[in-house]
């Protein structure tokens, strides 16, 4: 674990696009793997996790930099220790059954901007829907959810008896008169 491990970026993989140092612009780069160490959480629920890093190094100008790629990785150790589907994972159960994120999120009931989210490693899923999106992996679950929706899909709401619509507000004179007048009191 303490080894490094170098790795010439310039001989490493000829598809793969060229790194660039952000300091001197060069693509002199090379990378070696390092132990890293870092807090998740806070308080008493902080654990310390341990991940190995690609830590990149200019030869032209000697600049040591981490990069997007380094910020995945700790994000999927987060995710390993929270028990959760890593960015990867959720995208790759997406396009097991060849749909768009809208059309995913329409079948699913999840959010569109939600599933980016945690496609991307923004943001963390809940437990709850964790557990949702890995059934939705088998292609069985998925295809009795889409005929679920396209069953139902087609109807209109209705609306039950019981329930009102909200009423809004028409911006009136009077209504312009009473905001104006409008002020917080400190309740004694």
């Amino acid at each position: 674990m303490n080894t490094k491990q170098h790795v010439n970026e310039s001989t490493n993989n000829a598809a793969s696009t060229a790194l660039e140092c952000p300091q001197c612009g060069k693509s002199a780069i090379s990378t070696s793997i390092e132990p890293d160490k870092f807090i998740y959480g806070a308080g008493n629920s902080a654990v310390e996790l341990m991940v190995e890093l690609p830590v990149r190094h200019c030869n032209a100008c000697g600049t040591h930099y981490v990069d997007s790629e380094a910020e995945d990785i700790k994000h999927e150790a987060v995710c390993r220790h929270l028990g959760v589907l890593p960015p990867s994972a959720i995208a790759n159960i997406r396009k097991k059954h060849s749909l768009s994120r809208a059309a995913f999120a329409k079948i699913t009931g999840l959010g569109e901007a939600s599933l980016g989210r945690w496609e991307k490693g923004i943001n963390i899923q809940n437990i709850g829907n964790d557990r949702f999106i890995r059934l939705l992996e088998d292609t069985r679950v998925m295809q009795q959810l889409q005929g679920v929706v396209m069953s139902t899909g087609s109807k209109p709401l209705q609306r039950k008896s019981n329930v009102l619509p909200f009423r809004s507000l028409e911006v009136t004179q009077e209504v312009l008169q009473r905001k104006a007048r409008f002020t917080l009191r400190p309740v004694a």
